[in-house]
């Protein structure tokens, strides 16, 4: 199958999906609407829990051997808000996976909907993998570099509270999301929306669009970008292969079946 024959067909069955009916519309809103009410609910929870939280981030860490200073009122409010944020996301996720199985569950299989129903514990495991491995390693290489450089030239550097943690929160947030990759592209192409040579023939735009974001939320210096798209264009790769191990599964069961 040519790469022109693969782009056409994985856009009609994206049309297909396109074409949700009235009923199941009203209900992807309500589970939506489902999704929203729990972020929410979280966040009231995740704002009981940040001080706490904040707590033992400042104990661990670079934090502990830091002096961070707050240099307008709104940065402790922000700090607040950004570890409920991530608390609250923390929750909402793994519900938001739950919903869409839901959702979907009426058109698989017997067998389909057991196999998706693996994806939601997977992808809780693989976004808590990715928060700690945003923080333990990519954020601590990431800080202790800047901080390497500003003690060679010889600055004595002053942290404010809101700098720290939105340097922080970007990169752990960033990468468990981006961890969510391969069970993504495995649901996708379980649900027949995706397919491996599709990702393959976008794999230029795809890594553009990772280092773009990989710059964005980096400090501006090669060490931190290097450290957080190398993790990146590898997690692409790797959904790549998770989408074609799924849908070589589904070619020997269609081919079986009509054998």
């Amino acid at each position: 199958m040519d790469d022109s024959s693969v782009q056409w067909e994985a856009l009609e069955q994206l049309q297909q999906w396109m074409r949700i009916p009235g009923s199941h519309l009203r209900e992807l809103r309500r589970r939506l609407a489902a999704c929203l009410g729990v972020f929410a609910a979280s966040l009231v929870l995740g704002m009981i829990w940040a001080k706490p939280v904040f707590a033992f981030l400042k104990r661990i860490g670079p934090a502990a051997d830091l002096e961070l200073h707050a240099f307008s009122p709104w940065d402790s409010v922000q700090v607040y808000m950004q570890v409920a944020g991530i608390l609250a996301l923390l929750v909402t996720l793994p519900f938001l996976g739950l919903q869409l199985w839901l959702f979907a569950r009426p058109g698989l299989t017997r067998a389909e909907r057991r196999a998706a129903l693996f994806y939601i514990p997977f992808g809780t495991l693989l976004l808590a993998v990715g928060i700690l491995f945003g923080y333990l390693v990519v954020f601590r290489i990431a800080f202790f570099f800047t901080a390497g450089v500003a003690g060679n030239m010889g600055l004595e550097v002053t942290y404010g509270i809101a700098d720290y943690f939105s340097f922080m929160s970007n990169i752990v947030v960033i990468m468990g999301l981006l961890f969510e990759m391969p069970v993504a592209a495995m649901f996708l192409t379980k649900l027949g929306i995706l397919q491996p040579a599709h990702m393959k023939k976008v794999r230029r735009g795809a890594y553009f669009a990772l280092v773009v974001l990989g710059v964005t939320v980096t400090p501006p210096d090669f060490i931190s970008d290097f450290l957080l798209i190398l993790p990146l264009l590898t997690l692409y790769e790797a959904s790549i292969g998770c989408s074609w191990l799924v849908y070589r599964r589904k070619v020997h069961k269609e081919t079986a079946r009509l054998e």
